[in-house]
């Protein structure tokens, strides 16, 4: 499973939640019972599918921002077809133009010779290629207008290809991070239950030299008692008890040894694992701010799939 890191206050060590701490003893699990075992499974299970889910979602919006990186290519290379043909055409209508003008310019030289009734049809002419010209003149405008609001379309279709590629890059990059850290968080919760184990291994240890210790010492005062109130012992027996009690006596030094020597290692262990504790606790926090970083990517992306309309005063 996996989440945020639990806080903590800077004096005692963050203390992460555990997801896996059911398999840590088997002596645990026999007093808790399988229920406890099943919830904890269970609630695994449901945050797998929580995060199997949000995969999914990931994917889905990320192979519809390639598509529509695609299409937008798609535009910028019509866009770019349509201002040709369209420069094309302005270029013909210039030439267009020239010769009309042109035309004019010829027409008006001729003046000089003509008798009056040819000088009025040819200023009707004059006048019919000037209209004409005018015509072309506005469609020219007209195109030279397509094609800037043409430039404007190609320049937003190219850095929308180039924010959602972007927007893919970073998502790409993060998913292998978070991926990278999950490893190394799964690691870490391995290392810790390990280390969880060999605690409790340390205390049942502990728990079984100290009724060994109670045990012997219940059975010198018993002894010694018995040494002392007897009279009828034959000295022979005496000294079979006193060699017995002496025995008892070095086994209770070298168990008491023992458990000195056994609760050093548990400390050490303790050390150890409030290290890993925290090392693991780390981890989770890190995990959830990649997890953070993600989802704002997620959000990027739809806010490139699905603009919000922009306000009406516009």
């Amino acid at each position: 499973g996996r989440g945020g890191g639990g806080g903590g206050g800077a004096a005692q060590p963050v203390v992460a939640p555990v997801p896996a701490i059911s398999a840590v003893a088997g002596a645990h699990a026999a007093s808790r019972g399988a229920a406890g075992e099943a919830n904890a499974l269970e609630s695994q299970i449901g945050d797998l599918k929580k995060e199997i889910q949000a995969i999914a979602n990931t994917k889905e919006l990320e192979a519809k921002l390639q598509s529509k990186i695609a299409q937008d290519r798609r535009n910028d290379e019509a866009d770019v077809a349509h201002e040709l043909a369209l420069q094309k055409t302005l270029a013909e209508l210039k030439l267009l133009a020239k010769e009309k003008f042109d035309q004019i310019n010829m027409d008006k030289e001729k003046e000089g010779g003509l008798t009056a009734e040819e000088a009025a049809q040819l200023d009707q002419q004059i006048l019919a290629l000037e209209n004409s010209l005018k015509v072309l003149e506005s469609k020219m405008m007209e195109i030279e207008h397509d094609i800037t609001a043409l430039h404007e379309h190609e320049k937003m279709s190219r850095n929308a290809v180039a924010d959602g590629e972007a927007v893919l890059h970073a998502e790409a990059v993060e998913q292998a991070e978070e991926e990278a850290a999950h490893e190394a968080t799964e690691a870490d919760e391995a290392s810790l239950n390990k280390q969880l184990e060999e605690e409790y291994a340390d205390q049942t240890e502990i728990t079984n030299i100290e009724a060994e210790i109670n045990a012997d010492k219940s059975f010198i005062a018993t002894l010694e008692k018995h040494i002392k109130a007897s009279s009828t012992l034959s000295g022979a027996e005496k000294a079979q008890l006193q060699a017995e009690l002496k025995a008892e006596q070095a086994d209770l030094t070298r168990l008491e040894a023992q458990l000195g020597e056994q609760q050093a290692k548990l400390k050490k262990d303790a050390e150890e694992g409030a290290e890993l504790r925290q090392k693991y606790a780390g981890d989770l926090a890190r995990e959830h701010y990649d997890e953070m970083e993600i989802s704002m990517d997620v959000n990027e992306m739809h806010n490139i799939l699905y603009p919000a309309p922009e306000p009406a005063g516009k």
